[in-house]
């Protein structure tokens, strides 16, 4: 639930009668290198990809986010699939730089 608060602290939000929260203008986050290993990662320092989170679903009481690729394509240029993953397992990204922060722990399925 913190992970949540903050997120909707740091993101304008839109809840609607379903329950899914909907963003209006989400922050970035990174979906971690070892969610696709077999797959390339130059973005980075091949930490992982950027993405841009288009909204929020909970599914068996955890968050789940849909997520936009914001720079990754298959060799052909064609843009990647939105996703949706586990928000606990995204990586924020800080704000001012493209650096990350340190995690100390991550949450296991």
């Amino acid at each position: 639930r913190e992970a949540e608060e903050a997120m909707e602290a740091e993101t304008a939000v839109t809840m609607q009668a379903d329950g899914d929260v909907v963003t209006q203008h989400s922050k970035r986050y990174l979906v971690p290198r070892s969610h696709w290993p077999d797959y390339a990662c130059d973005e980075h320092d091949g930490r992982g990809w950027e993405v841009q989170v288009l909204r929020f679903e909970r599914r068996r009481s955890k968050l789940w986010a849909l997520c936009h690729f914001v720079h990754a394509a298959t060799q052909d240029g064609t843009p990647y699939s939105d996703e949706w993953r586990q928000f606990a397992h995204l990586l924020p990204m800080c704000k001012d730089s493209h650096a990350l922060p340190r995690r100390t722990a991550t949450s296991a399925e």
